[in-house]
């Protein structure tokens, strides 16, 4: 992921179905998907964010927006908070991690 090494890469933070949490925008093409495996995060890390992403898939049902109860939800939002910490510990001043994740905590809009 080459840019120039003063101005940081933007990444945004947020869940959608089947998909790594973290996204670029691509000039000309919109948002993409940046594989977690493809970023210098630890195996802890990458597994920690990769299993919040399915927890994501099992509490929102895209014809009905929620299945979990808002204890799940709860727990869910919180650790998405832990993870963005987590995440800009790890990818330092190189990247911007941002929280896409809209003010419930829920998936956000890009």
């Amino acid at each position: 992921m080459a840019s120039n090494p003063q101005t940081p890469v933007t990444l945004v933070f947020r869940a959608d179905f089947g998909a790594d949490p973290l996204w670029r925008h691509v000039a000309g093409r919109g948002p993409g998907m940046v594989r977690l495996d493809r970023l210098p995060l630890s195996a802890q890390l990458t597994a920690d964010v990769r299993a919040w992403a399915r927890r994501h898939d099992e509490l929102q049902d895209p014809p009905n927006p929620v299945r979990g109860t808002p204890a799940e939800l709860g727990e869910w939002v919180r650790t998405g908070s832990e993870l963005l910490v987590r995440l800009r510990a790890e990818l330092g001043p190189r990247f911007e991690v941002v929280d896409g994740r809209g003010g419930s905590g829920h998936t956000g809009t890009y």
